[in-house]
Protein backbone atom coordinates (compact mmCIF):
# COMPACT_ATOMS: atom_id res chain seq x y z
CA UNK A 1 0.00 0.00 0.00
CA UNK A 2 3.02 2.25 0.76
CA UNK A 3 4.79 1.72 -2.12
CA UNK A 4 1.08 2.51 -4.35
CA UNK A 5 0.63 5.43 -2.44
CA UNK A 6 4.41 6.51 -3.52
CA UNK A 7 3.64 5.70 -7.10
CA UNK A 8 0.70 7.80 -6.88
CA UNK A 9 2.03 10.39 -5.53
CA UNK A 10 5.11 10.48 -7.87
CA UNK A 11 2.80 10.65 -11.04
CA UNK A 12 0.76 13.24 -9.35
CA UNK A 13 3.82 15.43 -9.26
CA UNK A 14 4.73 15.18 -12.62
CA UNK A 15 1.12 16.11 -13.74
CA UNK A 16 1.58 19.33 -11.44
CA UNK A 17 5.28 19.91 -12.72
CA UNK A 18 4.21 19.57 -16.45
CA UNK A 19 0.43 21.31 -15.76
CA UNK A 20 2.40 24.62 -14.29
CA UNK A 21 5.45 24.77 -16.63
CA UNK A 22 3.15 24.81 -19.75
CA UNK A 23 0.67 26.84 -17.94
CA UNK A 24 3.55 29.05 -17.23
CA UNK A 25 4.80 29.31 -21.19
CA UNK A 26 1.48 30.10 -21.96
CA UNK A 27 0.85 32.91 -19.29
CA UNK A 28 3.91 34.93 -21.47
CA UNK A 29 1.67 34.99 -24.00
CA UNK A 30 -1.25 36.17 -22.45
CA UNK A 31 -2.87 38.88 -24.75
CA UNK A 32 -2.46 42.55 -24.72
CA UNK A 33 -5.88 44.11 -23.54
CA UNK A 34 -6.30 45.64 -25.88
CA UNK A 35 -7.43 45.19 -30.10
CA UNK A 36 -7.89 46.90 -32.88
CA UNK A 37 -10.26 48.81 -35.17
CA UNK A 38 -11.30 46.40 -37.78
CA UNK A 39 -13.93 48.42 -39.98
CA UNK A 40 -15.31 51.67 -40.51
CA UNK A 41 -18.13 53.34 -42.38
CA UNK A 42 -21.11 55.41 -43.10
CA UNK A 43 -25.16 54.53 -42.62
CA UNK A 44 -28.29 56.02 -41.65
CA UNK A 45 -26.74 59.56 -40.43
CA UNK A 46 -23.92 58.27 -38.35
CA UNK A 47 -20.38 57.14 -38.36
CA UNK A 48 -19.76 53.43 -37.51
CA UNK A 49 -16.18 51.96 -36.32
CA UNK A 50 -16.00 47.70 -35.26
CA UNK A 51 -13.49 47.66 -32.54
CA UNK A 52 -12.43 44.31 -31.59
CA UNK A 53 -11.18 43.97 -28.04
CA UNK A 54 -7.81 41.51 -27.41
CA UNK A 55 -9.62 39.98 -24.41
CA UNK A 56 -12.23 37.31 -25.72
CA UNK A 57 -15.28 39.59 -25.59
CA UNK A 58 -15.96 39.82 -29.79
CA UNK A 59 -16.19 42.44 -31.80
CA UNK A 60 -17.85 46.33 -30.59
CA UNK A 61 -19.58 48.85 -32.62
CA UNK A 62 -19.46 52.30 -31.94
CA UNK A 63 -21.37 55.01 -33.62
CA UNK A 64 -21.59 58.71 -33.88
CA UNK A 65 -24.02 60.97 -35.11
CA UNK A 66 -21.93 65.08 -34.61
CA UNK A 67 -18.96 64.13 -37.05
CA UNK A 68 -17.01 61.60 -35.15
CA UNK A 69 -16.43 63.65 -32.11
CA UNK A 70 -18.62 61.26 -29.53
CA UNK A 71 -19.12 57.38 -30.05
CA UNK A 72 -21.12 55.74 -28.12
CA UNK A 73 -21.85 51.26 -28.40
CA UNK A 74 -24.22 50.48 -31.01
CA UNK A 75 -26.00 47.86 -33.10
CA UNK A 76 -24.21 46.10 -35.91
CA UNK A 77 -25.52 48.93 -39.16
CA UNK A 78 -27.69 47.11 -41.78
CA UNK A 79 -25.41 48.68 -44.51
CA UNK A 80 -22.17 50.28 -44.29
CA UNK A 81 -20.72 52.81 -46.77
CA UNK A 82 -16.67 52.97 -46.63
CA UNK A 83 -14.15 54.48 -48.84
CA UNK A 84 -12.89 52.85 -51.94
CA UNK A 85 -9.06 51.93 -52.01
CA UNK A 86 -7.27 54.09 -54.27
CA UNK A 87 -3.92 52.91 -53.57
CA UNK A 88 -2.00 50.03 -51.54
CA UNK A 89 -2.39 52.19 -48.28
CA UNK A 90 -4.69 54.53 -49.43
CA UNK A 91 -8.58 55.34 -49.36
CA UNK A 92 -10.57 58.29 -50.95
CA UNK A 93 -14.20 58.95 -51.03
CA UNK A 94 -16.14 62.13 -51.75
CA UNK A 95 -19.20 64.28 -50.37
CA UNK A 96 -22.49 64.95 -52.32
CA UNK A 97 -20.72 68.54 -53.07
CA UNK A 98 -17.41 67.79 -55.08
CA UNK A 99 -15.54 67.48 -51.54
CA UNK A 100 -13.53 64.87 -51.72
CA UNK A 101 -11.15 63.35 -48.80
CA UNK A 102 -7.86 61.26 -48.93
CA UNK A 103 -6.57 59.09 -46.37
CA UNK A 104 -2.97 57.73 -47.09
CA UNK A 105 -0.05 56.43 -45.70
CA UNK A 106 3.62 57.89 -47.40
CA UNK A 107 6.68 56.41 -47.59
CA UNK A 108 9.97 58.42 -48.59
CA UNK A 109 12.47 55.95 -47.56
CA UNK A 110 10.19 53.03 -48.82
CA UNK A 111 8.54 50.39 -46.73
CA UNK A 112 8.72 49.60 -44.05
CA UNK A 113 7.51 52.52 -41.97
CA UNK A 114 10.66 54.38 -40.49
CA UNK A 115 10.78 58.09 -38.32
CA UNK A 116 9.99 59.98 -41.75
CA UNK A 117 7.07 57.72 -42.84
CA UNK A 118 3.93 59.93 -42.55
CA UNK A 119 0.09 59.62 -42.23
CA UNK A 120 -1.38 62.21 -44.88
CA UNK A 121 -5.18 63.11 -44.40
CA UNK A 122 -5.97 65.43 -47.57
CA UNK A 123 -8.50 67.40 -49.03
CA UNK A 124 -9.59 68.75 -52.14
CA UNK A 125 -12.45 71.13 -53.29
CA UNK A 126 -14.41 71.23 -56.88
CA UNK A 127 -11.42 69.20 -58.14
CA UNK A 128 -8.32 71.53 -57.25
CA UNK A 129 -5.22 70.07 -55.78
CA UNK A 130 -5.06 68.07 -52.64
CA UNK A 131 -4.11 69.87 -49.52
CA UNK A 132 -2.63 68.00 -46.39
CA UNK A 133 -5.18 69.01 -43.54
CA UNK A 134 -3.84 66.29 -41.01
CA UNK A 135 -0.27 64.62 -40.30
CA UNK A 136 -0.91 62.67 -37.09
CA UNK A 137 2.88 61.65 -36.67
CA UNK A 138 2.25 58.83 -33.89
CA UNK A 139 -0.83 57.43 -35.30
CA UNK A 140 -0.87 53.31 -36.40
CA UNK A 141 -1.13 52.45 -40.09
CA UNK A 142 -4.41 54.09 -41.41
CA UNK A 143 -7.29 51.39 -42.41
CA UNK A 144 -9.87 53.18 -43.98
CA UNK A 145 -11.83 56.64 -44.30
CA UNK A 146 -15.73 57.44 -44.22
CA UNK A 147 -16.97 60.78 -45.35
CA UNK A 148 -20.37 61.69 -44.72
CA UNK A 149 -21.95 62.20 -48.12
CA UNK A 150 -24.63 64.95 -47.21
CA UNK A 151 -22.03 67.05 -45.28
CA UNK A 152 -18.21 67.60 -46.93
CA UNK A 153 -17.41 69.05 -43.44
CA UNK A 154 -17.22 65.96 -41.61
CA UNK A 155 -14.97 63.03 -42.80
CA UNK A 156 -13.35 60.11 -40.18
CA UNK A 157 -10.03 58.62 -40.64
CA UNK A 158 -9.27 55.52 -39.29
CA UNK A 159 -6.18 53.74 -38.24
CA UNK A 160 -5.54 50.67 -36.00
CA UNK A 161 -6.23 52.24 -32.82
CA UNK A 162 -7.72 55.79 -33.08
CA UNK A 163 -10.58 57.60 -35.16
CA UNK A 164 -9.30 61.06 -36.82
CA UNK A 165 -11.99 63.47 -37.05
CA UNK A 166 -12.80 66.60 -38.25
CA UNK A 167 -14.28 69.34 -36.31
CA UNK A 168 -16.24 71.92 -37.88
CA UNK A 169 -13.31 74.23 -37.83
CA UNK A 170 -11.62 72.03 -40.12
CA UNK A 171 -9.14 70.83 -37.37
CA UNK A 172 -8.39 67.01 -36.84
CA UNK A 173 -8.82 65.40 -33.49
CA UNK A 174 -8.13 61.96 -32.32
CA UNK A 175 -10.30 59.80 -30.51
CA UNK A 176 -9.54 56.74 -28.90
CA UNK A 177 -11.86 54.34 -30.26
CA UNK A 178 -10.38 50.80 -28.84
CA UNK A 179 -10.41 52.10 -25.49
CA UNK A 180 -14.17 54.12 -25.67
CA UNK A 181 -15.09 50.37 -26.69
CA UNK A 182 -13.57 48.76 -24.21
CA UNK A 183 -14.91 47.40 -20.95
CA UNK A 184 -13.30 49.37 -17.61
CA UNK A 185 -10.01 48.01 -16.49
CA UNK A 186 -11.18 46.00 -13.94
CA UNK A 187 -13.38 44.03 -16.34
CA UNK A 188 -10.27 43.95 -18.78
CA UNK A 189 -8.30 42.18 -16.46
CA UNK A 190 -10.88 40.23 -15.41
CA UNK A 191 -11.83 38.67 -18.78
CA UNK A 192 -7.88 38.72 -20.02
CA UNK A 193 -6.89 36.43 -16.93
CA UNK A 194 -9.94 34.55 -17.76
CA UNK A 195 -8.55 33.85 -20.97
CA UNK A 196 -4.80 33.18 -19.89
CA UNK A 197 -2.49 29.84 -19.70
CA UNK A 198 -2.75 30.53 -16.02
CA UNK A 199 -6.10 30.08 -15.37
CA UNK A 200 -6.12 27.19 -17.36
CA UNK A 201 -3.49 26.00 -15.12
CA UNK A 202 -5.29 27.07 -11.99
CA UNK A 203 -8.70 25.03 -13.25
CA UNK A 204 -6.70 22.00 -13.99
CA UNK A 205 -4.91 21.22 -10.30
CA UNK A 206 -8.77 22.17 -8.86
CA UNK A 207 -10.39 20.02 -11.36
CA UNK A 208 -7.87 17.02 -10.47
CA UNK A 209 -8.30 17.53 -6.57
CA UNK A 210 -12.13 17.82 -7.08
CA UNK A 211 -12.30 14.44 -8.86
CA UNK A 212 -10.05 12.51 -7.00
CA UNK A 213 -12.49 13.47 -4.00
CA UNK A 214 -15.86 13.40 -5.56
CA UNK A 215 -15.68 9.95 -8.02
CA UNK A 216 -15.99 6.89 -5.92
CA UNK A 217 -14.05 4.66 -7.37
CA UNK A 218 -10.06 4.36 -8.60
CA UNK A 219 -10.70 3.70 -12.04
CA UNK A 220 -13.20 6.95 -12.68
CA UNK A 221 -10.10 8.93 -10.36
CA UNK A 222 -7.28 7.86 -12.89
CA UNK A 223 -10.04 8.56 -16.02
CA UNK A 224 -10.89 11.73 -14.45
CA UNK A 225 -6.63 12.51 -14.14
CA UNK A 226 -5.84 11.23 -17.70
CA UNK A 227 -9.28 13.47 -19.09
CA UNK A 228 -8.25 16.30 -17.24
CA UNK A 229 -4.13 16.21 -18.62
CA UNK A 230 -6.07 15.25 -21.93
CA UNK A 231 -7.67 18.74 -21.95
CA UNK A 232 -5.16 20.93 -20.52
CA UNK A 233 -2.49 19.58 -23.26
CA UNK A 234 -5.16 20.50 -26.09
CA UNK A 235 -5.20 24.27 -24.57
CA UNK A 236 -2.47 24.81 -24.41
CA UNK A 237 -1.35 23.75 -27.92
CA UNK A 238 -4.63 25.46 -29.08
CA UNK A 239 -3.03 28.32 -27.28
CA UNK A 240 -0.06 28.15 -29.17
CA UNK A 241 -1.33 27.81 -32.57
CA UNK A 242 -4.86 28.42 -33.30
CA UNK A 243 -6.55 30.23 -30.57
CA UNK A 244 -3.37 32.66 -29.86
CA UNK A 245 -4.79 33.17 -26.69
CA UNK A 246 -8.28 32.88 -26.92
CA UNK A 247 -9.11 30.58 -24.22
CA UNK A 248 -11.92 32.51 -22.48
CA UNK A 249 -15.00 30.42 -23.51
CA UNK A 250 -13.08 27.28 -22.98
CA UNK A 251 -11.60 27.96 -19.77
CA UNK A 252 -15.43 28.67 -18.49
CA UNK A 253 -17.04 25.97 -20.76
CA UNK A 254 -14.40 23.25 -19.29
CA UNK A 255 -14.93 22.93 -16.09
CA UNK A 256 -18.74 23.96 -15.90
CA UNK A 257 -19.12 20.57 -17.68
CA UNK A 258 -16.25 18.43 -16.32
CA UNK A 259 -18.05 18.96 -12.93
CA UNK A 260 -21.41 18.51 -13.83
CA UNK A 261 -20.20 14.70 -15.41
CA UNK A 262 -18.53 14.11 -12.09
CA UNK A 263 -21.93 14.41 -9.99
CA UNK A 264 -23.79 12.78 -12.33
CA UNK A 265 -21.60 9.32 -12.08
CA UNK A 266 -21.49 10.34 -8.27
CA UNK A 267 -24.71 10.54 -8.71
CA UNK A 268 -25.28 7.26 -10.28
CA UNK A 269 -22.74 5.17 -8.55
CA UNK A 270 -23.98 6.42 -5.58
CA UNK A 271 -27.00 4.75 -5.61
CA UNK A 272 -27.75 1.43 -3.77
CA UNK A 273 -28.77 -1.16 -5.79
CA UNK A 274 -32.54 -2.62 -5.31
CA UNK A 275 -33.20 -6.41 -4.50
CA UNK A 276 -36.29 -8.24 -5.29
CA UNK A 277 -36.72 -10.62 -2.84
CA UNK A 278 -40.28 -12.57 -3.05
CA UNK A 279 -42.34 -12.39 0.40
CA UNK A 280 -41.84 -15.12 2.32
CA UNK A 281 -44.88 -17.72 1.45
CA UNK A 282 -45.43 -16.10 -2.30
CA UNK A 283 -43.74 -18.09 -4.79
CA UNK A 284 -42.60 -21.28 -2.91
CA UNK A 285 -44.23 -24.89 -3.29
Amino acid sequence: MTAAKGIVAGVGLLVAAWVVVTGGAATLRAPDPFGGVEEAGYAGGAFYVRVEPNYGVGERWLASTDGGLTWWRSGRPLALESAPKVGSEAWSACAGDGTCYRARMDYPEGYPRTSRSRHLVERRVGGGDWVVEADPDTAPAFIGLAVDPADSARAVAISWRYAFVRDPSGTWLERDVVEIGSDPPPVRSLVAWVDSGLTSTVLAVLLSVFCWWALPSLQAKWIAQLSILAVRGVLYAAGLFMLGGGMFWANLVWPAVTVGVVLLVRRGQGRPGRSVTPPEGRGQW
